[in-house]
């Protein structure tokens, strides 16, 4: 019986694309995000499946990326404290001046983290071609 019902689900492994199944917490990717390579397991979820060396290199991407999201997180975090330091500074001008330039600092870190998701993106479209 058991045999019989592991058989029944190892036929039922159909082709699939564990890209498809959308984003994580906040957003953040899955560490499977660029693969495209999957099988539906018993319960009809998509598993991802190595079978060549770039899948290894994608799911490398994918583990950058993710760090990249969480950085992205932080600087939006670091220009709203930023911008909570402005209003509790009380004219200060010391105070006003080091909440501006945390406010400024935490602008250029979602820039350069935007640009370097792109580039990672970019990247991974290359080994998936």
């Amino acid at each position: 019986m058991i045999t019989h019902l592991l058989t029944h689900f190892a036929a039922t492994a159909e082709p699939c694309n564990p890209s498809d199944t959308g984003s994580g917490f906040f957003g953040i990717p899955h560490w499977y995000q660029y693969m495209h390579t999957g099988v539906q397991d018993a319960f009809g979820n998509c598993v991802p499946k190595v079978q060549h060396l770039n899948d290894v290199w994608l799911i490398v991407l994918a583990g950058i990326d993710i760090l990249l999201y969480i950085a992205g997180l932080i600087a939006v975090g670091a220009v709203l404290y930023g911008g909570f330091r402005y209003l509790v500074s009380q004219g200060e001008p010391d105070k006003t001046k080091q909440a501006r330039e945390t406010i400024i600092n935490g602008l250029i870190g979602a820039v350069i983290t935007i640009l370097a998701i792109s580039v990672v993106a970019f990247i991974a479209g290359q080994f998936n071609a």
